[in-house]
């Protein structure tokens, strides 16, 4: 937990949006949600070279193997996605 807050605080130290993917791999949704996942990250990688949009990261949180980081952020179902602006 203490590594994700302080890599999200480097993240916006920085001026860098982050993207949250809350997931777990025994979900259906998310095994669903993740091509899309996938196809949102190429589509920001195109905003940001056309300058609609500053840096972006986005990040995957397992939610059983970060089980602190998803309380902290109240994620109560998965798949959820956070938006962190910079």
């Amino acid at each position: 937990q203490h590594d994700f807050e302080e890599r999200l605080a480097e993240k916006h130290a920085n001026q860098i949006n982050v993207l949250v993917y809350f997931m777990a791999p025994w979900c259906n949704n998310c095994k669903a949600m993740h091509p899309e996942v996938d196809a949102a990250s190429h589509l920001i990688l195109e905003w940001e070279r056309s300058g609609m949009i500053g840096p972006t990261v986005i990040a995957e949180v397992n939610i059983d193997a970060a089980k602190e980081v998803a309380e902290q952020f109240e994620v109560d179902a998965v798949p959820t996605l956070r938006w962190f602006p910079r």
